[in-house]
């Protein structure tokens, strides 16, 4: 097995697309988090009107998210597919992918860790590559 293997969830989450410095996300964002919000793009003073129209638990998610990035002023909620690459039992861990389908996630994942030459690739790699690359076939197949 290699060291890092390729994951791509089945079901699309929600994340905060976001810009800070150096830091920048997606970052996860659970469903209890911020339960009604859509996806969108929402600033701080839009979340603080929000809180009293939809309730507290509706944007508590986001208001702890601007609270931890004080100098983050808008964000994008998006929900996407998602994979990345990760080490089991480490922590280890690609940055997160994201994308409209699985098939969209595993194409990155293709091209960012899997573009090299097949002959030095171990068969582990070249097995990922394959299961990467039939969720990129399969879909094309219905579109």
């Amino acid at each position: 097995m290699s060291f890092m293997i390729p994951t791509i969830h089945k079901t699309k989450d929600m994340f905060v697309i976001y810009e800070s410095g150096m830091d920048q996300g997606p970052e996860f964002l659970s469903e209890s988090d911020c339960p009604r919000l859509r996806p969108g793009i929402y600033t701080r003073d839009e979340l603080l009107s929000y809180r009293s129209k939809l309730g507290h638990d509706a944007t508590q998610g986001l208001i702890d998210f601007f609270r931890k990035h004080r100098d983050v002023d808008e964000v994008e909620i998006q929900e996407s597919y998602w994979g990345w690459l990760s080490a089991p039992g480490y922590l280890d861990r690609s940055d997160v992918v994201l994308g409209d389908s699985r098939a969209d996630v595993a194409q990155q994942l293709l091209d960012m860790f899997y573009d090299g030459d097949p002959e030095y690739m171990t068969d582990d790699e070249k097995a990922e590559a394959e299961w990467l690359q039939g969720i990129v076939d399969a879909e094309e197949m219905y579109v």
